[in-house]
């Protein structure tokens, strides 16, 4: 009965913001390009928070530091389930970088292409660079584009090495990168576990609607959301470099979730023994070009001199690693 309720309430929230962004559609025009995709991305921002009520997640947003209000960032974090876009979208307006399939799904197709959602196509070789172009254009006008730099989702367990292309927009019009990172805490009151952790995250061959359709049916989930510092950005830096330090900073977050989540809620807990395993060396950015650096520039290049059409990107597919790269 409990995943009728929801899955009820959750279709008239979404055909409610469906309609409401269809019919603001002829006032929206007469606001600038920058204007109308913040105004979409506010209202995509008061949808998630419903849908996040009507779920039964709970978002414990931990501010390391940095500020919630500020616009025209680029937000990456650690992917682990389609509830990542809902989370995120419930504490920041920004737009989403998505697969071009999710473009096709029923419902979730609309809501994203009304949200304003940038999509890549894994199949053309081409697209990752257009949709960068994008990505970096509306950076340029202010706008917050959030991306997930891992290209696929993984299961919840540790975070998937970072595909440096986003990275090389952000540097293209120095624009701070801000870490977000994403770690399911409890479900149903129990901590995460494997079993518990298969209810939220949503990867490898996992069915979609049988997966949607179980997570109607949890009491509550609590996941925590942390804010890292910004990530200041210069012509100098290299994206790879950039996409290295990031995963690093969500990397040792996402390893001390529980004692940072403590320590916000006073309870007393050995931090230093979180933070004891070694943690990867932080890079400047600094470092020599290498020779895919070049290319990477070189392409982007060629599409900033031009007016691209189209979009997408190739998703690789990302496979574990060790914790230290």
């Amino acid at each position: 009965m409990r995943r009728v309720a929801r899955l009820i309430k959750f279709l008239a929230v979404c055909l409610l913001f469906l309609v409401s962004v269809a019919a603001a559609q002829p006032v929206l025009l007469g606001f600038s390009r920058p204007a109308r995709m913040r105004l979409v991305a506010t209202g995509v921002r008061l949808w998630a928070q419903v849908c996040l009520r009507i779920l039964g997640l709970k978002i414990n947003v931990h501010r390391l530091s940095g500020d919630l209000h500020s616009t025209g960032r680029l937000l990456v974090s650690n992917h682990q389930s389609y509830l990542d876009i809902i989370i995120i979208a419930s504490a920041f307006p920004t737009l989403f970088v998505a697969k071009a399939e999710v473009s096709r799904w029923p419902l979730f197709g609309w809501l994203s292409r009304l949200g304003g959602t940038i999509f890549v196509d894994r199949e053309d070789p081409r697209s990752g660079v257009k949709c960068a172009y994008r990505v970096s254009r509306a950076l340029r006008d202010g706008v917050s584009v959030q991306v997930f730099p891992e290209a696929t989702t993984g299961d919840g367990s540790t975070v998937l090495p970072f595909n440096g292309l986003f990275f090389a927009s952000a540097v293209r019009q120095q624009t701070p990168v801000l870490p977000l990172t994403i770690k399911f805490q409890t479900v149903n009151g129990r901590t995460a576990d494997r079993e518990a952790l298969d209810t939220v995250c949503w990867y490898g061959e996992m069915n979609f609607a049988r997966h949607f359709w179980n997570l109607l049916n949890i009491e509550s989930a609590e996941v925590s959301l942390m804010i890292d510092e910004s990530i200041k950005t210069a012509r100098s830096q290299r994206a790879k470099v950039l996409a290295r330090v990031a995963r690093e900073r969500i990397f040792r977050s996402f390893a001390n979730a529980d004692a940072i989540a403590a320590a916000r809620a006073e309870v007393p807990v050995e931090f230093a023994r979180a933070d004891a395993r070694a943690q990867p060396e932080e890079r400047t950015g600094n470092e020599p070009a290498t020779a895919e650096d070049y290319i990477v520039s070189a392409m982007l290049f060629s599409f900033f001199s031009s007016s691209p059409s189209g979009q997408g990107e190739p998703l690789r597919k990302a496979t574990p690693r060790g914790e230290n790269e």
